[in-house]
């Protein structure tokens, strides 16, 4: 199998419900909300018109939900075939580094105007399209990293 045929290694068994904030069911940052809802219908997520200073509610998004979404959530809360859009989120990395290590992500991801409060780890993965244009990010981790975009 050619390298880039792969299966994907998107996360198994993952659901939203893993992510509830607090474990409250139903329980997520409104940007989240506004995220999975853009996500699934193709809308490009603006959540401010420049880059944010501080995360707020109305900005502020884990990297583990992102995660998530990018690589094609769970069966209802699906990614669109196109991907991901956001702008103008703090994309909160409290957990640690927003990571792709190693997984195939299935779908275009574009970031703009964003700060990542963390690392973004790409090492091993395989990506489509991964932009962050106008984005900040501590360090960018991206050893073995393939796009076909």
């Amino acid at each position: 199998m050619d390298e880039l045929e792969r299966p994907a290694k998107a996360a198994f068994g993952r659901q939203l419900s893993d992510l509830w904030l607090d474990g409250e069911e139903g329980k997520l940052h409104p940007a989240e909300w506004k995220l999975l809802n853009c996500a699934a219908r193709d809308f490009k997520c603006v959540l401010g018109e420049k880059r944010p200073s501080y995360p707020t509610k109305a900005n502020r998004i884990r990297a583990e939900l992102l995660r998530f979404v990018a690589l094609g959530g769970d069966a209802d809360n699906p990614l669109h075939e196109t991907g991901i859009s956001l702008e103008g989120a703090w994309i909160d990395c409290d957990n640690g580094d927003l990571s792709f290590y190693g997984c195939d992500v299935p779908e275009n991801i574009e970031i703009i105007g964003s700060v990542i409060d963390g690392n973004l780890a790409l090492s091993d993965a395989l990506l489509e399209t991964f932009s962050l244009r106008g984005s900040s990010v501590c360090d960018i981790l991206a050893d073995r990293c393939e796009s076909t975009g």
